[in-house]
């Protein structure tokens, strides 16, 4: 079920360009959201304006596959569906951590997406320069490649070696984790916009550890689903993006596979508790359905899987 966002409805988006881009002389707008797209899309044809649309996810639910939208936020659809069919002399600059279902089909010659990869080494020790950290060139390596070279995630990182490591890096890579405070926070709320079965996939692909094809998550998924859920559910993810394609497998980066792998741990040890058995007799127990946490498949026996999951 897709909960509303906190953001404001396209009326009053509409109202406030439209208010902008005529220099304040229309006030009377038209009483239909259509019509206020077509008076937008006048001025955009008119005028050469940049328009840029920040923190697009605010606007789409959760709890459903990317790029969908809450009851009474569907107008925002049609909104970027105008904008990329229509000829106009404008650009939007749409920055979104999921990509809304109109941009992606109407990405072609007009309407084109850029996927922000993360810094590579050069760049990372550039921005970790700035925080005066201790390390020797391995252990600033491990550090940029525990975090994919993510700048937020690494200044993160370096706020906490600075404050509880005294700016010693290798110390806190000896604490075995990269998930914490306000990274830890923002992967609960990506977490927590997923759909049941999207859930599934991220723990059986933190399960797999080396990556897991098409083929693998349908064995995995148990109850088993049609492929066409499989596979939209998929394209969902890497829409958001919390999975990533190599070659013929899916597979996460290390930040996000620890974080998936932490939270089936607790799930599984608050399950095993409820129901007083050995961690080694049910691994992975699931409660009563509808439930995202992984059941037993028949490509792994239970004790392999659950020491594969404690072995991180």
């Amino acid at each position: 079920m897709a909960i509303a966002p906190r953001c404001p409805r396209i009326e009053t988006i509409l109202a406030d360009l439209i208010q902008v881009l005529s220099h304040q002389h229309e006030t009377q707008l038209p009483e239909t959201i259509d019509g206020q797209l077509g008076r937008l899309m006048h001025y955009l044809r008119q005028h050469r304006c940049l328009l840029i649309l920040d923190n697009a996810e605010s606007i789409l639910g959760t709890g459903e596959q990317a790029g969908h939208y809450p009851i009474g936020y569907e107008f925002y659809g049609d909104l970027f569906r105008r904008i990329g069919e229509t000829v106009h002399q404008s650009c939007v600059v749409l920055t979104s951590r999921e990509k809304p279902r109109e941009v992606a089909a109407l990405e072609g010659s007009a309407v084109r997406s850029f996927k922000l990869a993360g810094f590579d080494q050069l760049e990372a020790k550039e921005l970790l320069k700035t925080k005066a950290l201790s390390a020797d060139a391995d252990s600033f390596e491990q550090l940029i490649q525990m975090y994919a070279g993510n700048p937020l995630a690494l200044k993160i990182a370096a706020t906490t070696i600075q404050e509880l490591f005294d700016g010693d890096v290798w110390e806190f890579l000896k604490q075995g984790t990269a998930v914490f405070g306000d990274i830890s926070d923002l992967l609960d709320q990506q977490f927590d916009r997923l759909s049941d079965l999207e859930k599934q996939i991220m723990y059986w692909l933190a399960i797999d550890r080396e990556g897991a094809s098409l083929s693998d998550l349908a064995e995995d998924l148990v109850p088993s689903v049609p492929p066409r859920y499989l596979i939209e559910a998929l394209a969902s993810l890497t829409r958001r993006p919390l999975v990533e394609k190599q070659g013929a497998k899916f597979t996460q980066q290390p930040v996000v596979m620890e974080y998936i792998t932490d939270r089936l741990i607790e799930q599984a040890h608050a399950e095993i508790k409820h129901a007083s058995l050995h961690p080694l007799s049910l691994p992975l127990l699931s409660p009563p359905c509808p439930s995202s946490t992984p059941m037993l498949s028949s490509r792994q026996p239970s004790k392999t899987t659950f020491e594969k999951v404690r072995r991180g």
